[in-house]
């Protein structure tokens, strides 16, 4: 019991692992903010995602 109850403290309190997950949310902030700015700055990039989704709809209909 005590192993478990340090264990679990040990997870609680440590800090390991902090720096990944700011550093993706961080990531994940820049991309959607970069696609954002590209679908404004470039509104022809909207034809794209929807010919690529047309795609991959058609795909999935003739698959299933």
């Amino acid at each position: 019991m005590v192993r478990t109850t340090q264990y679990a403290n040990q997870f609680w309190y440590s800090e390991q692992g902090q720096d990944l997950v700011e550093y993706s949310l961080i990531v994940a902030f820049v991309a959607v903010v970069s696609f954002g700015i590209i679908g404004i700055v470039f509104p022809g990039t909207k034809y794209i995602w929807v010919g690529a989704n047309v795609t991959l709809s058609t795909a999935a209909s003739a698959a299933s």
